[in-house]
């Protein structure tokens, strides 16, 4: 939960009109309809994860070529879709161990993608104002991945 406080607070910082109720990306997030089992809930995080991955590449895209910008671009491509990745691995776990494994993985990925999403932000690569949602899609990501594996420790 503090994650998810902390991201908020952080985006209110960098864009002032940012609110809390902000959802642009609404087709990625999970209606507050009935209760899904664990089965359902894993394909509907697989499946955003992945929709994620595909909105760091573009953002990748954007970035501009120069030797800093291609540095930032690789590292930040990289942890930003191997999140969905080691989530898919993780729900194909041959054993708890490697479950827990591929679980923290997630974890670390997404804080990494959540710092470089700053260092672009911060460092005007490209304005708040265009990756702000992602960012957030990014909080909550790690706020999921940080409570799951408070759990399973």
């Amino acid at each position: 939960m503090w994650v998810l406080l902390s991201c908020f607070s952080m985006m209110k910082e960098r864009i002032p009109s940012f609110s809390t109720s902000c959802h642009q990306n609404e087709s990625i997030r999970f209606s507050r309809g009935p209760i899904v089992t664990n089965k359902e809930f894993a394909k509907k995080l697989e499946e955003r994860t992945r929709k994620f991955a595909s909105r760091v590449i573009e953002i990748s895209k954007k970035l501009p070529p120069s030797p800093e910008g291609n540095i930032i671009k690789d590292q930040f491509t990289k942890a930003g879709t191997s999140i969905g990745a080691n989530y898919r691995e993780a729900n194909r776990a041959r054993s708890q161990r490697d479950f827990k494994h591929k679980m923290h993985l997630c974890e670390t990925e997404c804080a990494e993608t959540q710092y470089w999403f700053e260092v672009i932000g911060d460092s005007h690569l490209l304005p708040w104002s265009e990756i702000a949602a992602d960012y957030e899609e990014c909080c909550q990501l790690l706020g999921i991945f940080t409570s799951a594996n408070a759990k399973i420790a």
